[in-house]
């Protein structure tokens, strides 16, 4: 009879146990996308009118990082959370759905104007919430096709791509020119000045 009560005693542990740590699970996961889980230096939702405009757009860009594969080169930002004008407090990405980058080709010019590169993108969260997920050119493809003035879609890591004043040769470094974050509650955009501002120097991308 003990033998069969602690056999008992011990599943019956053993399954509250289970379901304590994935209660436990569950409420992490949960959390994690809770605009309080952001690191508090990102939670921006204390602020209102120019000053979260600023600070919005000084951590998207001190958030910019490049990242690269075989596949292509990708463009990461720095995420955040805020308060809506109803007073709810967001994610940004859960605000601003869509990401713009705007470029200009560095040290070329065709009749004049610059080759111009407009990269658009969804805007996604990292699982730390403290960055957006890069959004991807798909540079190899792109060097494989003829150069001109075309547009290309990444279906894999979904994007747009679209080129204009291109001639003979794709460029392979891109200056910064712009950057909008839009969705249904508005837009914030970011111009040149403003980026090297922030930096201290233009952001230049090399797609070789």
């Amino acid at each position: 009879m003990f033998l069969i009560l602690k056999i008992s005693f011990i599943v019956f542990g053993s399954a509250l146990l289970g379901t304590i740590m994935v209660g436990t699970n569950m409420s992490k996961f949960q959390g994690t996308r809770d605009p309080a889980a952001i690191r508090q230096v990102y939670d921006f939702t204390h602020l209102s009118g120019s000053n979260l405009e600023g600070a919005v757009k000084e951590r998207l860009v001190s958030g910019l990082e490049i990242y690269k594969d075989e596949q292509g080169l990708g463009i990461g930002l720095g995420h955040f959370a805020f308060s809506l004008n109803s007073g709810e407090k967001v994610l940004g990405c859960r605000a601003y759905k869509k990401i713009t980058f705007e470029f200009e080709a560095e040290g070329v010019a065709v009749n004049g104007e610059k080759p111009t590169m407009k990269l658009e993108g969804q805007c996604q969260y990292s699982s730390d919430l403290t960055k957006i997920n890069p959004v991807w050119i798909p540079s190899a493809r792109i060097f494989g096709e003829r150069p001109g003035d075309d547009g290309f879609d990444e279906y894999e890591r979904p994007a747009q791509v679209n080129f204009k004043n291109v001639a003979d040769y794709w460029p392979r470094q891109w200056v910064l020119i712009g950057l909008t974050v839009q969705g249904d509650s508005g837009q914030v955009q970011v111009d040149k000045n403003e980026v090297g501002q922030i930096l201290g120097r233009p952001f230049i991308i090399n797609m070789e």
